[in-house]
């Protein structure tokens, strides 16, 4: 988290440092973008937290077939005994 706060600040000190220097028109135009990135990024984390989940289930839904297969042999096993 350290990590990302330090990031995020270096950003925000760049940031404000560009806008400094911009004039009125060109600070709408920067607005206007960065309420862009904002948005692509929101997407960008969605997508991810969204294929991670994906990747999360598919490996449970293995380890899950994985485990009743064991658990059929061993019945299976038991059954002949």
């Amino acid at each position: 988290m350290r990590e990302y706060r330090r990031s995020l600040h270096v950003v925000q000190e760049l940031v404000a440092a560009f806008r400094a220097e911009l004039n009125e028109t060109q600070n709408a135009r920067w607005l206007v973008v960065e309420e862009a990135l904002l948005e692509h990024a929101a997407r960008v984390n969605e997508a991810f937290f969204r294929e991670g989940a994906r990747a999360g289930q598919a490996s449970l839904a293995r380890r899950q077939r994985a485990a009743l297969g064991a658990l059929a042999e061993i019945i299976v096993w038991l059954s002949r005994r």
